[in-house]
């Protein structure tokens, strides 16, 4: 059996995507999704972080939009600067990043 670490995620933006810039000044977009469960009162809101060219496509994105992410699992782990507290963040580190419907501004017309 080969494994697999694929995750494919639809959901709309919880907030809007932060955005930084690398030593080298690629963008890296972290964001998270709002994902509500059929039939149950339950809703996710996994993390995801992009880096690159698909970091410029999420920094279009708003809180609200509807998405698909599709990429892998990542953990990471670290200790507190003081040594003290050790921490880990599960996250979906994205290879596709898709807007699922374009924003249409409102327009009053005038009658």
């Amino acid at each position: 059996m080969d494994d697999l670490n694929e995750v494919r995620l639809r959901g709309r933006l919880a907030a809007d995507p932060q955005v930084r810039l690398t030593q080298r000044g690629d963008p890296v977009a972290t964001f998270r999704l709002e994902i509500n469960t059929p039939g149950s009162m339950i809703t996710d809101y996994p993390a995801v972080v992009a880096f690159g060219s698909i970091a410029r496509v999420a920094q279009d994105l708003h809180k609200g939009d509807p998405a698909e992410v599709v990429g892998r699992l990542q953990t990471r782990s670290w200790t507190s600067a003081d040594g003290g507290k050790h921490a880990w963040k599960t996250e979906t580190v994205a290879t596709s990043v898709e807007p699922l419907e374009l924003r249409t501004p409102v327009v009053a017309l005038d009658e």
